[in-house]
């Protein structure tokens, strides 16, 4: 006999060794291994009562009552007794093999299952077999491996569930509380107005007081000085019609005296009328502007570390920022091309009202009038290049042309252009107009270039051409576009330097501006365009990064807009402008005109 043939013949001599012992096992005990659920749904303790719990330790079935006896008994105190609901009829232990209905006697290792003795013959035949024994051991590590890792899991859900609710609890007692902070706020506006109203109705009834003795003590003096006259109007009358003339000649004698000791004429009384100017003009008044603003922020920024379950992220839903910083974002409302100067670089905007702009492009000769959803509502041609544009105070529409060395002006009353301005020999190419008025204009020259001042009828009133910087002088290279500030600063875009200098009213150098900071250093920028918001705030261009970067009233702060867009996409923006804090002009360089919401609030 062959050593292969001594080996099978040793196995199945084990699996029927295996077979017979725990077949006698089954055999004794084969009713207890299965533990069925009760089909009579009878406590398995008291035999009464209908069982409702299972312990899982003893694997008995039983009624609440005896549940409670159960988890005090010492020896079965720390027995986990679950709902029957959750655990189900089929938790009950099968020892029965499905196919053959026989009990369960060796493991398969080729299937990683239990089998019976018909099993070993037929399904699993040829199959390695151990005995019970030897599996459970690992069955068990690793079955009380996993009650811990899902106890452990539990813990941590508990955990992250009362923290959910202490959070929950303490949000919602935040809300009572702002709410109660609103109350007594307006309350307390309620009394302030309540007293201020008494105070100005006091002082009202005391200057009226005091007006109706001066009217009367006019009044008094007026009737003393009515009565004297009239009596010596009536003795001189009596006089004259005596004819004694020894009588007239003593009674006029008399009126002389009289005359001059007469009380003063009564003078014209001026009468203080009173005049109420509220606080308030524009009616209906928003609330907030009374009574103080609510910030509810319901998109808080998700903590660093990775949320345990999905109530965390819960917890950032319920939350008050009490200390709302800047927001600035824009949405692009419309986006089009006009199609006269499809496929031009859309330089020169300049805004004529919320609903219509003039556009241009540069060193092209139309100008166009659109309206904010891209409707041409007219088209202006000219003999001659255009550089830039700007609106006047009056409304009329200023024109700079480098080719022709000259302003232009079409005047809104008027069908054609004429001459405002003759620059040559420097060719002009930005204009902008302050608030006052006053018109600025940039001007290059060869290498150089220089900004002048204008008054509105075009009479040079100042020129910036240099800027000063920790004593060393520098000469403005080519200006391109500039802007006045509520402050009066200048900022001046030099196209050749990439940079803006900014320059106080009197000229003088202030700061250089090239782009804002990033986690790598200064970020490299091409600055095309730049306008100024009702606020003082800087919009600026950047026509390498496609972004717009908006810089403080106080120049502490840059941020970038945050656009939303809905179709095309903001690319190399070149001009700008801004009107009334509303609307948000951008011409590209691909020719199409960008019109965009500003939506800009302060804390």
């Amino acid at each position: 006999m062959s050593c292969e043939e001594n080996q099978k013949n040793s196995s199945k001599s084990k699996v029927r060794e295996g077979i017979l012992k725990n077949s006698r096992k089954s055999q004794d005990g084969e009713n207890a291994a299965q533990a069925p659920v009760p089909a009579n749904n009878a406590c398995e303790l008291c035999e009464g009562a209908s069982y409702e719990w299972k312990c899982i330790e003893c694997n008995q079935f039983v009624c609440t009552r005896c549940k409670g006896i159960h988890k005090r008994q010492n020896a079965t105190r720390k027995h986990q007794v679950v709902d029957i609901t959750d655990v189900g009829p089929d938790t009950a232990t099968k020892s029965t093999c499905d196919t053959h209905k026989k009990s369960y006697t060796l493991y398969c290792k080729d299937c990683s299952e239990l089998v019976c003795n018909r099993c070993v013959t037929t399904t699993h035949e040829s199959h390695k077999f151990c005995d019970l024994e030897d599996v459970v051991g690992e069955s068990k590590k690793q079955l009380e491996e996993y009650v811990e890792s899902l106890r452990e899991s539990l813990r941590k859900s508990n955990e992250v569930a009362d923290k959910f609710h202490r959070e929950k609890r303490r949000a919602l007692k935040s809300y009572d509380s702002v709410i109660k902070s609103v109350n007594e706020n307006i309350k307390k506006i309620i009394e302030d107005l309540e007293k201020g109203r008494e105070s100005i109705q006091k002082m009202i009834e005391n200057a009226k007081s005091e007006a109706s003795q001066e009217v009367k003590l006019c009044e008094t003096k007026y009737q003393d000085r009515k009565n004297r006259i009239c009596r010596l109007i009536n003795e001189s009358e009596l006089a004259l019609q005596s004819n004694d003339n020894i009588r007239i000649v003593q009674h006029q004698a008399s009126v002389d005296d009289l005359i001059d000791v007469l009380p003063p004429e009564v003078e014209d009384i001026e009468i203080n009328v009173p005049k109420f100017i509220p606080v308030y003009e524009n009616f209906p008044l928003k609330p907030q502007e009374i009574i103080g603003k609510v910030h509810i922020d319901a998109s808080r920024e998700q903590k660093r570390h990775p949320p345990l379950r999905k109530k965390d992220s819960i917890l950032s839903r319920i939350s008050i920022d009490a200390d709302v910083g800047l927001i600035t974002t824009t949405s692009i409302r419309h986006s089009f091309r006009i199609a006269t100067l499809s496929d031009r670089s859309v330089g020169c905007i300049a805004v004529r009202s919320d609903s219509e702009a003039w556009v241009a492009c540069p060193y092209d000769q139309n100008v166009c009038l659109v309206r904010r959803n891209g409707s041409l509502t007219k088209e202006v041609p000219t003999d001659f290049n255009i550089s830039d544009i700007s609106i006047t105070k009056s409304g009329d529409l200023l024109l700079s042309s480098a080719e022709s060395r000259s302003l232009k002006l079409l005047c809104k009353d008027e069908i054609g252009f004429r001459d405002f301005m003759d620059t040559f020999p420097s060719e002009p190419h930005g204009v902008s107009v302050a608030g006052s008025g006053e018109i600025l204009v940039c001007l290059t020259d060869g290498d150089f270039g220089h900004v002048t001042r204008l008054s509105e009828t075009g009479k040079i009133k100042k020129e910036y051409d240099t800027y000063v910087v920790k004593d060393q002088c520098y000469l403005l290279r080519k200006p391109v576009r500039c802007v006045e500030t509520l402050n009066g600063d200048i900022w001046i875009l030099d196209e050749a330097a990439k940079k803006i200098v900014v320059l106080n009213s009197e000229g003088n150098f202030r700061f250089l501006w090239d782009g804002p900071n990033n986690e790598n250093g200064k970020l490299r920028i091409e600055p095309s365009g730049l306008d100024c918001d009702d606020s003082g705030n800087i919009l600026v261009t950047d026509y390498d990064n496609d972004k717009i970067y908006l810089i403080s009233a106080d120049t502490t702060r840059t941020e970038t807009l945050q656009i939303e867009v809905k179709k095309e996409s903001l690319r190399d923006p070149y001009g700008i402008a801004i009107h009334a804090d509303k609307f948000v002009w951008v011409g590209c360089d691909d020719g199409v005109v960008h019109v965009m919401r500003y939506q800009r609030e302060m804390s």
